[in-house]
């Protein structure tokens, strides 16, 4: 008589499976898709669009705002919002109520932590390009597009000369195409960047182009102009420490 054998092994996708020889007996059982005791990890840097989101939409929107309130301005899930806070409470850059409403931000810290995980050339996909006949003929033109905003110098606080033009635009490709631009690894003065995320094209404002007064040039929010300047070509740190004095006085803090 042959001894009965039993085999209990799981496989490669967690599924248990119990098999007996005699009698001929074959019995497979699915675990859980997902662990039910498991605890969401905590976030250790500002990287990702989500992340960059919630830091634009705490130093533009007004206070108090709620982990809800913030998720539907911000476009996020609850739970990635939930612990962009929290790591930027323990960063000490906010202050939440009994309620866990968010009440104050200090913004200039806010950015120069955001400015740790962030860069302008990295972050984004950013292409270089020449404008054969100057720059001045580019402001014009960028009129032609269905959208962009400008950031740098261009939306920075007016201290320092444009000699490179970055511009947020939707495809870099066709934008170069519409406005007559030449790929240029050398000597180029412009730069084209595909964003990390659309909230680049949010909250812009409207800026006179560089020696035409005549021509509005759309630009980027201060909050994002602040992170393209510290992380951007050139380092203009202090551009963007003089464009953070200007936005604080302008709001009286």
């Amino acid at each position: 008589m042959l001894a009965q054998r039993n085999f209990n092994y799981a496989d490669a996708t967690g599924n248990v499976r119990l098999v007996l020889s005699r009698p001929a007996v074959f019995v497979e059982t699915q675990g859980a898709a997902q662990d039910p005791d498991r605890v969401p990890r905590a976030l250790h840097s500002l990287r990702g669009a989500a992340a960059g989101r919630v830091v634009r939409a705490l130093c533009e929107l007004d206070l108090p705002l709620g982990i809800r309130e913030l998720a539907e301005a911000c476009g996020a899930s609850l739970g990635t919002v939930s612990r962009t806070v929290t790591f930027l409470e323990s960063e000490a850059v906010l202050t939440r109520d009994g309620k866990r409403q968010v009440t104050a931000v200090d913004r200039p810290a806010l950015l120069r932590r955001w400015a740790q995980d962030y860069g302008l050339q990295t972050s984004n996909d950013a292409r270089t390009y020449l404008e054969p006949r100057g720059l001045s003929t580019l402001w014009p033109k960028l009129a032609l597009l269905s959208s962009y905003a400008a950031t740098g110098t261009l939306a920075g606080p007016g201290v320092a000369p444009t000699r490179l033009a970055m511009i947020f635009v939707p495809d870099a490709p066709a934008a170069a195409q519409t406005l007559g631009l030449v790929e240029a690894e050398v000597g180029a003065n412009v730069l084209l960047l595909e964003p990390f995320d659309p909230v680049v094209f949010d909250r812009t404002r409207k800026r006179p182009a560089p020696g035409a007064p005549d021509v509005g040039l759309v630009v980027v929010s201060e909050a994002q102009a602040y992170v393209d300047l510290a992380t951007g070509p050139g380092r203009a740190s202090s551009e963007a420490e003089a464009l953070l004095r200007q936005w604080g006085e302008a709001d009286g803090s």
